[in-house]
């Protein structure tokens, strides 16, 4: 019995577009603005850049225009930083449900891991809290979230 094909979701090169050329398929609602989270992502691209490229697919029967599947916050931000171009991921499949259904959220454990892994890395308490827009004491109290706590227990 031979194996079932299993095709990529994205091209395996993603390509640099302009962002007029990328079109949204839903619009950024005035109330995703009050949220800490847009904030977050403006900041985070200010200080590192676009971590997760936007996902798109070709717009049929437009050369050269996109329809943006997954990132309508990112290109929102983008936009009001001025930028003028993204990097992209090219969806092979025009179905804009299936990447933020397949989201996996950290865990606060997973993300205590993350940050210590920066910092080992080089990187301060005050530059993730810059690029993350919070308050340096929220990146400080998780890095000493498991002080205390007994190793078979984080493991669990």
């Amino acid at each position: 019995m031979s194996s079932p094909t299993i095709r990529a979701a994205f091209d395996l090169v993603g390509v640099t577009l302009p962002l007029t050329a990328i079109h949204p398929i839903r619009q950024v609602k005035p109330t995703d603005f009050a949220w800490g989270k847009y904030r977050a992502i403006v900041a985070s691209i200010r200080e590192v850049g676009v971590i997760e490229p936007l996902v798109v697919h070709p717009q049929k029967g437009t050369r050269g225009a996109y329809f943006l599947m997954d990132g309508h916050m990112r290109l929102k931000a983008l936009q009001e930083l001025g930028r003028v171009e993204a990097f992209c991921l090219i969806a092979t499949d025009d179905d804009p449900f299936t990447y933020n259904d397949r989201v996996n959220r950290l865990s606060l454990i997973q993300e205590h891991a993350m940050l210590m892994r920066a910092v080992d890395q080089g990187v301060t308490p005050a530059q993730i809290a810059k690029a993350l827009d919070i308050d340096v004491g929220k990146i400080s109290s998780n890095l000493n979230l498991l002080d205390g706590i007994h190793p078979d227990a984080v493991e669990l």
